[in-house]
């Protein structure tokens, strides 16, 4: 019987002999002294292959960070019984989006059978980088009416950006579109936007809002110039049927409603006319 002090590698390790016996034809001619003897010899690495390490696929972040997967490592080559597990980090090649990119693996190992190896490592693993969301949002904005055609907007906000980035890495130009672009009556219109692009972010466009509002300024009860422009010709005081044209100067005292009194805007107009006894005043943005 033969048998190393222990498992291990090492050189010239001590290997313990017992269990002598002697035997043949003259066996009666000797006496055997000693059951036992010594020696040395190696126990050399056993070479053994890790596979089966994968890596995650991650939304944009900006930095080349991979989460790795350790749970399904296959050892090629482990001894049964013997303890060993592996450890990974992962970076991709570079940030940007991608299907199917390179990850370079760096691996580590533990447990107590991890010097009897000589491990080759998994080298890499691939995995997706895709678009991060990004919105663009167009600003509200307002005017009074003023007669002339609404252009543009009033800039855009953004959310969405990582890792510190900004509106230097997007591509192309803001291009405002929607109902407002023309828009000269009081009402509301939607402020379209477009024209941008990033490489790593999916864009996502958000309309704002125009408000073109009606002044109705007063002054010592008279309506200002803007206002008799846009009043329609059916007009009537106490349920009388009213001239085409009215005459502003001349102050309104009586209470609004059935059989009192009213006023009516032209049917483009979202502006509201509100009559006390006395005189008028403004309240925007509703239908009379």
């Amino acid at each position: 019987v033969t048998g190393f002090v222990d498992k291990n590698v090492a050189a010239n390790k001590a290997v313990q002999f017992t269990g002598f016996t002697i035997a043949g034809a003259d066996v009666g001619n000797y006496s055997l002294i000693s059951g036992s003897a010594a020696s040395t010899a190696n126990i050399t690495a056993k070479n053994l292959t890790v596979s089966g390490l994968t890596a995650a696929n991650k939304v944009y972040d900006g930095n080349t960070t991979a989460t790795t997967n350790v749970s399904e490592a296959v050892y090629t080559g482990l001894v049964s019984g013997d303890i060993l597990n592996v450890a990974a980090t992962g970076l991709f090649a570079n940030d940007s989006v991608g299907s199917s990119k390179t990850v370079t693996l760096s691996s580590s190992y533990s447990g107590g059978d991890v010097g009897n190896y000589n491990i080759t490592d998994q080298a890499s693993a691939t995995a997706d980088i895709t678009p991060a969301a990004l919105s663009v949002t167009a600003n509200n904005d307002s005017k009074t009416y003023d007669g002339s055609a609404y252009s543009g907007g009033n800039d855009v906000t953004y959310s969405g950006f990582v890792n510190a980035e900004d509106t230097s890495v997007l591509s192309g130009t803001l291009v405002y579109s929607g109902t407002s672009q023309g828009a000269i009556s009081p009402g509301v219109y939607d402020i379209s936007v477009s024209g941008l692009t990033a490489g790593n972010y999916t864009l996502v466009f958000n309309d704002g809002v125009l408000s073109i509002l009606v002044d109705a300024s007063i002054q010592g009860g008279i309506l200002s110039s803007v206002l008799p422009s846009i009043l329609s010709t059916q007009y009537s005081v106490n349920g009388t049927q009213g001239p085409p044209s009215l005459d502003l100067s001349e102050a309104w005292t009586h209470d609004v409603g059935p059989g009192k009194g009213t006023a009516s805007l032209d049917s483009s107009l979202l502006g509201r006319l509100i009559i006390d006894r006395t005189g008028y005043r403004k309240n925007e943005q509703e239908s009379i």
